[in-house]
Order: C-alpha cells, then structure tokens, then sequence
C-alpha cells in the first residue's frame, strides 16, 4: 500500500479564490463531510481524505501499487486543470510511511 498526500498550495501572486474553486470542484464528486473544513470524496482513482485549510487543500490518497500511484498523480493534476484551466494552484506530492499488513 502507498499513502500518497497531495499539497495544493496558490501559485506565488495568486489570490486563495483559487483554492477554494478547487475545492468546489472536488466536492462537486460524490463526497461525505467528516469534519469542518474535511470531506471523504470518492475521484475517479478512488477515495480520497480532503482537509481544506485558507492556505493548503491536502488530499490523501491509499492506492496499492506505483501504477496506481501514477494514475493518481495524474488524476489529481487533470481535477486542478479542470477546477482553474491548469492556472494559480502548484500541487506537491509526497509519501507518507504505512506499516506492513500483519502476516497470517
């Protein structure tokens, strides 16, 4: 399994209106609020933890392989293009460590 963790953060000169069409256009999805400011929202590679902040829109996703992962990625940055035409919003990925499955 490999935890991805998106950081979409407005481009340098970009008002925070773009983060907030991003995240219309992310729970325009099928989506469930779990929190203020944090939703379950069901992409096309998955289900994914939103948390909207003034600043950052972190998405988290678990996907079980690189493919996926790559599917992902890419995914992710066509929604952002699809929110703003591709403009004010830079997106950085990272990992998050997740423990092995217990053997059986």
């Amino acid at each position: 399994m490999i935890s991805l963790v998106a950081l979409l953060r407005t481009a340098p000169g970009v008002g925070s209106a773009a983060l907030r069409d991003v995240s219309a256009h992310l729970r325009s999805f099928d989506h469930v609020l779990c929190a203020p400011g944090q939703y379950l929202v069901s992409l096309p590679v998955g289900t994914a933890l939103i948390a909207e902040s003034r600043t950052v829109v972190t998405i988290d996703l678990v996907v079980t392989s690189e493919d996926a992962a790559a599917r992902a990625c890419a995914a992710v940055a066509r929604e952002v293009e699809a929110a703003l035409g591709g403009f004010g919003v830079v997106v950085s990925w990272a990992r998050r460590e997740m423990p092995a499955p217990a053997q059986r």
